[in-house]
């Protein structure tokens, strides 16, 4: 009956599909259903084989193949690896979840309807019921517009103050881009409230960030060879999280003779 069990291990790939199970609880460990997948998969596995290895059996036959598991479970101390195949489990006080589990083993072999069938319907439910649950955790986060300019990429040329006045907005507060503190960083943030933020280049973005994006104008400073500088004006958004900057458009370019800044 024993080599009927490992039989039906070694038929059923079992050590296979818990390492894959494994897998997933890797990928997904903050999901609590590939916990619960892989504790389904190492029960069912182990109901399954149990019920081919009494299958035909008399009672009393049962009886024994059921105190052979007790035998095993009462006399094992060393926990075995998650991904083995294991005839009764290891050691626990009489509360613990094993015995609980080999409880559950020994009810299902006793009767004479095998539960296999269903257990496997159960699993594969939880399988799919994984894998919605993982599209859902990627789609809780809000997705980021990208941007038609990478500020890391900005470059500065002295070729630039060929645009000269052209390109100056006539609208735009002269006063303000004078004003801007350009001593702490190149690049300027200016939020929906007036206020000032320097951008450093160190500034790195949250990866597990949900992204709070509120409109905001973005500033960079560039000295020219000629002791001059030039301003460029972006619209953009910014998360008030964690400083991410998306859908940057260039609004205006000015160019100074000498750096008010």
């Amino acid at each position: 009956m024993v080599y009927k069990h490992e039989h039906t291990h070694l038929k059923n790939h079992d050590n296979l599909v818990k390492l894959l199970c494994l897998f997933v609880l890797c990928l997904h460990w903050m999901n609590p259903v590939a916990y619960l997948l892989l504790f389904l998969y190492i029960d069912t596995a182990e109901i399954v084989s149990d019920s081919v290895a009494v299958d035909g059996c008399t009672k009393e036959k049962r009886q024994d193949y059921a105190k052979l598991l007790v035998l095993e479970a009462s006399t094992s101390d060393i926990r075995p690896a998650v991904w083995k195949n294991n005839l009764s489990g290891h050691k626990n006080n009489k509360e613990g979840k094993d015995f609980k589990t080999l409880k559950r083993r020994i009810n299902y072999m006793m009767k004479e309807k095998r539960k296999g069938m269903l257990q496997r319907g159960i699993m594969v439910a939880v399988s799919a019921l994984t894998v919605v649950a993982s599209a859902g955790t990627v789609m809780a986060y809000q997705p980021v517009a990208s941007s038609d300019e990478s500020f890391e990429e900005v470059i500065f040329d002295d070729s630039i103050e060929d645009f000269g006045l052209n390109d100056i907005d006539e609208n735009l507060d002269d006063d303000l881009i004078r004003s801007l503190d350009f001593s702490q960083s190149d690049c300027v943030y200016i939020d929906s409230d007036g206020n000032q933020i320097a951008c450093q280049e160190s500034e790195d973005t949250y990866a597990l960030c949900t992204h709070s994006m509120a409109p905001s104008s973005f500033y960079t400073h560039g000295r020219n060879s000629s002791g001059g500088c030039t301003v460029k004006i972006y619209s953009c958004q910014r998360c008030e999280k964690c400083g991410y900057r998306a859908n940057a458009v260039l609004q205006s370019t000015h160019t100074y003779v000498t750096c008010p800044h």
